[in-house]
């Protein structure tokens, strides 16, 4: 009579453990979603993978402009916003090659984007670039959809799908170092009025093992290489640091934790998306420079 009771009880704290899974595992857990449905669509091919860098980007745009600049989702302003951002990558997509005007193109995309990058950087650096805030907020889709279109350019090298895994094991590499070994490890914050939970010393780890695993990696699909490539790969960890932190530095001037919840243990889109979108044009350089 009494075995029911107990084995009630039993299920409940079975639920309560389920329910209460740590920050790590859920991080864990999402991540091997993410890789599954990056590692589907790049088996499908060029077009599936660049479909799912367009709905990627369509989701930051909506956690854009919902959660930074609190405008309603599918309101007017809402949806006039994604306009631009559709039509550029349509623009691309369906008119750049008919229009011959591929090579100029690629070129305005790469130039752009780095651009975009260094005027972010300055405003990290507290030099004040977001005096116009409803003109940068306007043109922010646009500047997304460059960004997105250097994943197409990456997507289009002659070694695909290997570029592209490439910049994603380099931004991987990057974050899961300085987080796990970080969380372990660190004690010296890295830019405490920034993100007081990134610290020097996985800083420091996330760039020797994004160093380590990209050289090998690269060597690997280009084999001429060599290793002087392994320096070229630190600069890039830290640029992905620094758009890791140029998106903390947004959340903190626009007064939020997380870009949305819909990625349990990363928080969402864009919140994965910083240190992708911040490194694709000088992932992309190194790609035409070799």
């Amino acid at each position: 009579m009494e075995f029911i009771p107990v084995q009630r009880q039993s299920s409940k704290k079975k639920t309560k453990r389920i329910y209460n899974m740590s920050t790590t595992q859920k991080r864990l857990i999402s991540a091997f979603v993410i890789i599954a449905i990056i590692a589907i669509s790049i088996w499908q091919g060029i077009v599936p993978a660049k479909v799912l860098c367009f709905v990627f980007g369509l989701f930051v745009c909506d956690e854009l402009f919902t959660n930074f600049y609190q405008v309603e989702r599918f309101s007017s302003k809402y949806l006039l916003s994604i306009v631009p951002f559709i039509a550029i990558i349509a623009f691309d997509s369906f008119y750049v090659s008919t229009l011959g005007l591929s090579s100029l193109w690629s070129n305005i995309i790469l130039c752009g984007a780095l651009g975009i990058c260094f005027f972010l950087a300055l405003f990290l650096f507290n030099v004040n670039v977001l005096k116009a805030k409803s003109l940068f907020e306007s043109l922010s889709p646009c500047f997304l959809s460059l960004f997105i279109l250097v994943l197409f350019r990456i997507i289009d090298a002659t070694s695909f799908p290997y570029a592209l895994i490439g910049l994603l094991i380099l931004v991987t590499s990057a974050d899961a170092g300085a987080w796990f070994f970080g969380k372990k490890f660190g004690k010296t914050p890295l830019w405490k009025s920034v993100s007081p939970n990134k610290t020097r010393e996985g800083a420091i780890a996330g760039m020797l093992c994004t160093a380590l695993t990209m050289t090998l990696y690269w060597n690997w699909i280009f084999p001429s290489t060599g290793i002087k490539v392994a320096l070229f790969f630190m600069i890039l960890a830290v640029v992905s640091i620094i758009g890791d932190l140029i998106q903390s530095k947004l959340k903190r001037h626009y007064s939020i934790k997380d870009s949305s919840s819909l990625i349990p243990g990363h928080g969402g889109f864009f919140d994965r998306a910083d240190s992708i979108l911040f490194t694709a044009p000088f992932y992309l350089l190194l790609i035409k420079l070799i």
